[in-house]
């Protein structure tokens, strides 16, 4: 009504099973319906709730309720307000259980997430791979704030890999490429972008404003790490970058 009180004049038997609650404590104080909302939920039903009393608009919305029986669910609401001559605000609707629907649409947006997450990546190294790295520039270049910051990329390939695989398998080379990967990743920082971009090619994007001699230091870091001696079931790996 307009003092913002809420009743049930009706509703089925289903209303309060779904809610979480008993209809004797429906009935005692209708506020009782939102008892078992989730608390990150709250403020938002009851924003939509007061806008469809002052629009007079659809109240359309799905929210999730702590169900002391049945755990988390998730409710939808579909009902058409209307205006009574003393003010006050009537919704006749229905509510629906919509756990099964919003649980199966989160699995789909987070199975497309990893494919998505899995086609930036080499499987191999696990490092961003050229189609992360072609978006990363892209995203440099489109970025007005960046304009006038430098920008530094390294490349990085690999001398004698194709020695290490035809002596010692391809085994040992993609050894190999695993752990020049963990040099790139040990040796960068986070705001850093290290990626295979091909067979042994590897680049890394330093952080927009990173200076020449701080890619020169980098790399001398590097070459000292590739330096030391790798082995591979036994067997010295002799490759250098």
């Amino acid at each position: 009504n307009t003092d913002k009180q809420f009743a049930f004049p009706y509703y089925t038997s289903g209303l309060p099973q779904l809610l979480g609650v008993t209809a004797r404590t429906l009935a005692y104080d209708a506020q009782n319906a939102f008892s078992n909302c989730h608390p990150k939920d709250a403020q938002r039903l009851q924003s939509s709730i007061e806008q469809s009393a002052a629009t007079l608009q659809e109240f359309k919305v799905t929210w999730r309720v702590m169900h002391p029986e049945r755990g988390l669910m998730w409710l939808r609401a579909n009902s058409t307000p209307m205006a009574l001559p003393n003010g006050d605000v009537l919704w006749y609707g229905s509510l629906f259980d919509v756990s099964e629907e919003v649980n199966s649409e989160q699995e789909l947006k987070a199975a497309k997430r990893k494919t998505e997450q899995q086609s930036l990546r080499d499987p191999l190294t696990d490092l961003p791979n050229r189609r992360a790295f072609d978006q990363a520039m892209a995203d440099r270049y489109a970025d007005k704030r960046l304009k006038n910051k430098r920008h530094t990329l390294i490349r990085i390939d690999l001398d004698h890999f194709k020695l290490v695989n035809d002596t010692l398998g391809h085994a040992a080379g993609d050894a190999v490429l695993t752990h020049v990967a963990g040099i790139l990743r040990d040796q960068t920082r986070v705001v850093d972008l290290a990626a295979r971009v091909g067979g042994d090619e590897f680049v890394i994007l330093l952080e927009p404003g990173q200076t020449t001699d701080d890619a020169m230091s980098l790399i001398e870091r590097i070459r000292l790490a590739v330096q030391d001696p790798f082995y591979f079931e036994g067997s010295h790996c002799r490759y250098d970058a």
